[in-house]
């Protein structure tokens, strides 16, 4: 299935704190993501945004690939990866399914089964010949130290979230709220709600 639907979108913490303060909200996140692309897609678009009160970056866990080449998103996590042309969409087909996610026996899912293979051979290259987490968590800090010098420079309110392990300056870890994390599945609807006003108290919006 596909976990970027409108309707999640809709009861995203974003969308609850700009709803609940009047303003508009733009959420470009994607399920999945890696800190790199977070990062490159955080500066395609701010630095063509304008009236923006405020930015809130949700940083992931550091050992995850996401790339968009040719029409198609193709995503390496630990324990999962996907190529689909449309990330809103079901995938279709699926290679190996397991009771629980596991990093030796990976989900691997498509929207067209011809890339199955590909999919399961990227996934062990990169394990096996790029995954190094220390080198991982340095270019993650490299991003956001990157991010914060731009706002500063640009005078823009930027609120930042984690959910993996700490990073410095950080102030919102989201498993602070609900079972979510430790149940390994995505917050839902209230622990979203949860999330915003967390997030509202803590930086006085």
């Amino acid at each position: 299935t596909s976990q970027a639907s409108e309707e999640n979108v809709m009861h995203s913490y974003p969308a609850k704190i700009a709803s609940t303060l009047g303003k508009e909200c733009e959420n470009h996140a994607i399920p999945g993501n890696s800190n790199e692309y977070i990062f490159h897609n955080f500066m395609e678009i701010i630095t063509k945004a304008t009236d923006i009160d405020f930015v809130i970056v949700g940083w992931t866990s550091p050992i995850r690939e996401v790339w968009y080449a040719h029409g198609r998103y193709w995503q390496m996590l630990p324990c999962w990866c996907s190529t689909t042309e449309d990330i809103t969409k079901p995938y279709g087909y699926v290679k190996k399914t397991t009771p629980s996610w596991s990093e030796t026996d990976p989900q691997v899912v498509c929207d067209q089964k011809v890339y199955l293979n590909d999919l399961d051979n990227l996934y062990k290259l990169l394990t096996r010949h790029k995954w190094d987490e220390t080198e991982y968590i340095k270019n993650r800090q490299h991003y956001v130290t990157a991010v914060r010098s731009y706002c500063s420079a640009k005078n823009i309110k930027l609120i930042e979230t984690y959910w993996y392990d700490k990073i410095d300056g950080v102030e919102i870890d989201l498993k602070q709220v609900g079972p979510w994390h430790y149940e390994r599945r995505h917050p839902n609807k209230q622990e979203h709600i949860d999330i915003a006003n967390l997030i509202m108290k803590k930086y006085n919006l």
